[in-house]
């Protein structure tokens, strides 16, 4: 039976309060006055409690009736009650509309994105807020019996922290799975190929931050290119409010022109416009100040080498400080220089910021040094641009993302599309997180933080593997099924590049099976890694049909490895030299490394501790770029790949994959499985003398230590 409030029998006999009663449900008051009963709708201004000095009056609606004679401690309980039940209402309001607004997209298949499980989530962190109380009292009740399903159920959906994201998650799956049966045409026509499931889901979710890591080929390009035209298939934006960015102008075309295609091919009106992140930058200045600034030609050229390396001149000829500090850093490291004046600028970087992180190094002299030269040369460099009236690259994307985060440059784009995410610089970070704000507006991030091999260029990996931190709430999806490897190979590069904690954990599958795919090759030297691979061609030549062909790449880690391309060959063989960076985005049927060997591949030059001064922290790993650039060289291949090195100091990846058990090799040899990394315990010729590991003169593991590999 519901409760009732009546007045304290001490008020009635010294007062003659008369005779009252209160009942309060959640939709209204009932008051009984005598013989008669009126209702009023339950509101925090139904009954207003004035307190008295021994008993409390209620004054009714209107004010011109006032109940009196009511306790201190039914006071309490009463306000409580009116609390209680207001917060009941509330919630079963709150979860009702919630619930219509979830159906409505559900039936219309309008996905649900972060946006709005934000704005849910904050009406119902404001009822949860400062009632804990009222609540613990109302699940009390459910638990009794004392409210209906509803009620309870509402209750509890709106204490509960997870309730909205869980309730959209699920209901997106629908969404998903919906879409997947009644666009089944369209997701099976908007590429050349049908969709994969995975390419699918990246398609449909339309949230406001998608982020997908894309296995090296995986079909991301294709991806995108449904995803822009899903976008006006859909309603969400017009083709004109549709942007993809890219790294290069060769890129950005690609991109245009398989989406103008696509387009066509589906029906679909209007072009999506595809540009570099430099050309982009240049047009919201433009469009922002009345006058398109122009990028420095000592810039362009030759990405300011040249320029750099006269101020250096100049400055040491001019500067005997910068002269002494120069010398410590090294004649020759214009390069290095220049690089991090990149990151300096992209990263915002002050001279104070610099000198700090300096005195954080162990070797304190060179990293003083180093920020001597740099300070100097920034404040030179700027000095040349202004003279020039121009500006750099990295100046140009801080200058746009401003003025679109003043709001100066509002963006017509709903839907924007970001190639290669993982070569993204802090800069043009910012200029993407710029464009995402204000209004309903999509961000599609594509990449694969594997393949981060540019940081020599200003990329932040961190981009892509604390794409949150950055970005905001985010749906993480992953592209994992290569279209270009096998399964062995895929699972060998794969398993050597996860071995760095910080890159983001996937398995890459593949139908295709090659057995044997990685083979090592141990030579005497260059002269001998000529015939080795002459004879691994001749191999590939003599499995061809008459009819076959087969294209190789011969990957190096510098230019000079073009030395090891062959000057003749089978007429079915395409064969073809790369760097491994250049190589990023192409393949081959079989792939060749021809200088696997220690203190060329990995990399030992020092420039990784000078770098760090201004690159953003997180990428500490040993060799992390190194190792992603070895995943990148392995995955160019479709069938096969070779790795040549000298036996006397071999690359340390490559005795890694011996030691995993993942390559085939010419030779029996010993592994030091206490090293295993990069690591060959060696016997000297026929006598089978240990020698010792061969991965450091410091390592001191004896024979015990060594198995044998083949």
């Amino acid at each position: 039976m519901a409760r009732e409030w009546r007045p304290s029998p001490w008020a009635r006999l010294f007062i003659r309060s008369g005779d009252w009663a209160i009942r309060v449900d959640r939709e209204r008051i009932a008051i009984r006055c005598g013989g008669d009963v009126v209702t009023t709708p339950l509101t925090g201004e139904s009954l207003r409690l004035r307190r008295g000095r021994v008993w409390n009056d209620i004054v009714l609606p209107g004010g011109d009736q006032i109940l009196t004679g009511l306790s201190r401690r039914d006071r309490a309980t009463l306000e409580n009650e009116i609390g209680v039940r207001l917060l009941e209402r509330m919630c079963t309001e709150w979860s009702a509309a919630f619930g219509r607004s979830v159906a409505d997209r559900v039936r219309h298949r309008r996905w649900m994105a972060e946006r709005f499980i934000g704005d849910w989530d904050r009406t119902r962190m404001a009822l949860v807020r400062d009632k804990e109380a009222s609540f613990q009292a109302l699940r009390g009740r459910a638990r009794r019996g004392g409210l209906d399903e509803t009620a309870a159920a509402a209750v509890h959906a709106v204490h509960t922290p997870s309730s909205v994201r869980d309730a959209v998650d699920d209901e997106n799956e629908a969404i998903f799975r919906a879409e997947l049966k009644a666009e089944r045409h369209f997701l099976r026509s908007i590429e050349k190929t049908p969709l994969t499931r995975e390419q699918a889901r990246s398609v449909i979710t339309f949230d406001n931050r998608v982020q997908l890591v894309a296995a090296a080929g995986s079909g991301k390009t294709s991806t995108m290119v449904a995803k822009a035209a899903w976008a006006v298939h859909k309603g969400i934006a017009r083709p004109d409010e549709v942007l993809m960015l890219a790294f290069n102008q060769a890129a950005a075309q690609e991109l245009e022109q398989r989406t103008t295609e696509r387009f066509r091919a589906a029906g679909l009106s209007g072009t999506v416009r595809a540009m570099t992140f430099h050309a982009f930058g240049l047009r919201v200045i433009g469009e922002a100040t009345g006058r398109k600034p122009s990028v420095s030609e000592s810039v362009v050229s030759d990405e300011g080498t040249s320029l750099m390396t006269t101020l250096i001149a100049q400055l040491a000829a001019s500067d005997p400080a910068f002269a002494a500090a120069w010398r410590i850093v090294g004649d020759g490291s214009e390069q290095l220089v220049r690089t991090a004046l990149s990151h300096a600028k992209s990263n915002d970087l002050s001279d104070a910021q610099l000198r700090e992180r300096a005195r954080a190094t162990e070797d304190l002299e060179l990293a003083e040094a180093f920020v001597t030269v740099l300070t100097a040369v920034r404040a030179a460099w700027d000095a040349h641009l202004r003279a020039e009236g121009s500006v750099d690259f990295d100046d140009m994307l801080n200058q746009s993302a401003e003025l679109i985060e003043s709001g100066r440059w509002s963006s017509p784009y709903r839907v924007v599309l970001v190639d290669e995410f993982q070569d993204v610089s802090r800069a043009r970070a910012r200029l993407v997180n710029a464009l995402q704000n204000g209004g309903e507006r999509h961000l599609f991030a594509v990449g694969d933080d594997w393949q981060s091999i540019y940081r020599f260029a200003g990329s932040d990996i961190t981009a892509m593997t604390r794409f949150e931190d950055m970005f905001g709430l985010a749906q993480v999806l992953k592209l994992t099924r290569t279209f270009r490897s096998g399964a062995e190979l895929s699972r060998a590069a794969g398993r050597f590049v996860m071995k760095n904690p910080e890159q983001i954990r996937k398995t890459v599958r593949s139908t295709l099976s090659h057995p044997d795919p990685i083979a090592l090759e141990f030579v005497a030297g260059s002269g001998d890694a000529r015939e080795a691979i002459a004879r691994h061609l001749a191999q590939i030549a003599a499995r061809l049909g008459p009819d076959d062909t087969a294209t190789v790449k011969i990957l190096g880690r510098f230019r000079r490895d073009e030395q090891f391309l062959p000057d003749t060959a089978d007429d079915r063989l395409t064969i073809e030299f790369q760097t491994m960076h250049a190589s990023k985005g192409l393949e081959a049927d079989h792939v060749i490394l021809p200088a696997m060997n220690q203190g060329g591949f990995p990399s030992t030059r020092e420039e990784d501790a000078l770098l760090r001064l201004v690159l953003p922290s997180g990428d500490a790993f040993p060799f992390a770029e190194e190792r992603r650039l070895f995943y990148v060289a392995l995955t160019r291949a479709r069938k096969s790949v070779l790795l040549v090195a000298d036996e006397n100091r071999p690359s340390e990846f490559a005795m890694e994959l011996l030691a995993d058990g993942v390559v085939t090799a010419n030779r029996d040899v010993h592994v030091c499985v206490q090293c295993r990394r990069g690591v060959l315990a060696r016997r000297r010729g026929a006598s089978g003398d240990f020698l010792g590991c061969s991965r450091f003169p410091a390592c001191r593991h004896t024979e015990e230590h060594a198995r044998v590999a083949t």
